[in-house]
């Protein structure tokens, strides 16, 4: 049985570890979004969506995202079993003023385990995109 719950556990897609071995190759390069590889994908992704923001993961990401529409004194309800409960140690929190997102079993998540988006949700994202005939950034940071 394969377990796919994260890319901590799953084993890399060939593409992936040959793209992987390249950049180790490449010589030694400074981290935390300072390499080549962070800034070709922030290169692309504002060809996307026309903006000059950094692109950040992991439990960054996710508590940005999570804290973006919240007030210091709003809660975050979430699921039990959702990612920003189990896996991301107190990074909501910190990013919500210091409140602890409380947990409500009936309170809906994104598509996928544990509230994790799925690769279908992505392909949802840029099929819709291409359906309406628009630019990505026109149904997300620019719809108002």
């Amino acid at each position: 049985m394969q377990h796919l719950a994260s890319d901590t556990y799953a084993g890399i897609r060939p593409g992936a570890l040959d793209a992987l071995i390249a950049a180790n190759h490449s010589g030694h390069e400074p981290a935390y979004g300072e390499d080549s590889s962070i800034n070709a994908v922030c290169d692309r992704l504002s060809e996307l969506f026309p903006t000059d923001r950094k692109v950040f993961n992991g439990t960054a990401a996710d508590s940005r995202a999570l804290a973006s529409p919240c007030q210091s004194y709003h809660p975050a309800i979430c699921h039990e079993l959702a990612h920003i409960e189990t896996d991301e140690c107190g990074g909501p929190a910190f990013f919500l003023g210091g409140s602890k997102p409380p947990t409500a079993p009936t309170a809906p998540t994104a598509p996928g385990i544990g509230g994790k988006c799925t690769p279908d949700a992505g392909a949802r994202f840029a099929n819709a995109a291409a359906a309406l005939g628009v630019h990505p950034s026109e149904i997300t940071w620019r719809l108002r």
